[in-house]
């Protein structure tokens, strides 16, 4: 998955709505700048500049739990 970016000025009208490729650095509605956002559907967290992850850390650890318990129930289904 690749990083998005959103705007955060709760004043325009594409807050929280629009996601915007990494490339963009501008909203086109209200010029302010994008910053990226976890991609999980309504999320829109920020995430740290430094970070390379897509998902914010809650999504995050929900995603990785989600892998653990499928794995569990495979190893259930083999004995």
């Amino acid at each position: 998955m690749k990083r998005v970016k959103a705007c955060l000025n709760s004043e325009c009208s594409e807050c929280k709505k629009t996601y915007y490729k990494a490339a963009d650095e501008f909203c086109v509605k209200c010029g302010s700048k994008l910053s990226y956002v976890c991609k999980h559907k309504n999320c829109f967290k920020a995430l740290p500049d430094g970070s390379k992850e897509v998902l914010c850390p809650v999504h995050l650890a929900e995603k990785k739990d989600r892998g653990c318990l499928l794995m569990s129930i495979m190893a259930i289904g083999k004995m």
